[in-house]
């Protein structure tokens, strides 16, 4: 066997251990990030903030492009390590909900075909479907943030007038507060 051949077995092998390993890559500071968004994005609705909503708007805008570099660091990251399938569709998931959450965000702002209460809910169904799938997958503590993502969503429907308050804690909660409870769990050296 020479050493291309060798070479190719080995990128097989690699490729077959990569496919089968179940564990997940956690990249907690993405969460932390987009689950500050979503709440910049929800307080925004909150029209007992007053003056303070159009700070929390450009705060927001801030924080997504803070949040689109974790994402993509956390996943370069990723790569040099051994990046299962599993971190693939994570990375997958998350990054589609993302584009088209903040397409639409960019739909609501340019124009009143969505409204503020849709956005909200689109974002809290948007980020709560990945959660709960990668829940299934294995990750608890994800599928505990989009079940009280689905919780909010179901207790703003109860209070409609303060749906976004609602839906900021439940995502602050939900998305935030696994991405801290990862980086604490994550062990160090």
């Amino acid at each position: 066997m020479d050493a291309k051949e060798a070479e190719e077995h080995l990128n097989l092998i690699d490729d077959v251990l990569t496919r089968s390993e179940r564990r997940f890559h956690p990249a907690p500071f993405a969460y932390i990030a987009w689950g500050l968004v979503g709440t910049c994005y929800y307080l925004e609705y909150v029209s007992a903030l007053g003056a303070l909503v159009e700070a929390i708007g450009w705060a927001g805008l801030g924080l997504t492009v803070i949040a689109i570099a974790t994402s993509v660091w956390s996943y370069s990251a990723s790569i040099r390590d051994r990046y299962t399938m599993l971190d693939r569709q994570a990375f997958a998931m998350f990054a589609g909900v993302s584009i088209v959450m903040i397409a639409l965000k960019f739909v609501w702002n340019q124009s009143d075909l969505v409204s503020g209460s849709a956005y909200a809910l689109f974002w809290s169904f948007g980020f709560a479907l990945p959660l709960i799938m990668l829940g299934v997958a294995g990750q608890r503590v994800l599928l505990a943030g989009g079940i009280v993502l689905f919780a909010g969503i179901f207790a703003g429907s109860l209070v409609p007038t303060d749906l976004s308050t609602i839906l900021a804690i439940a995502n602050l909660l939900g998305i935030t507060g696994p991405g801290v409870y990862m980086l604490l769990r994550r062990p160090h050296g």
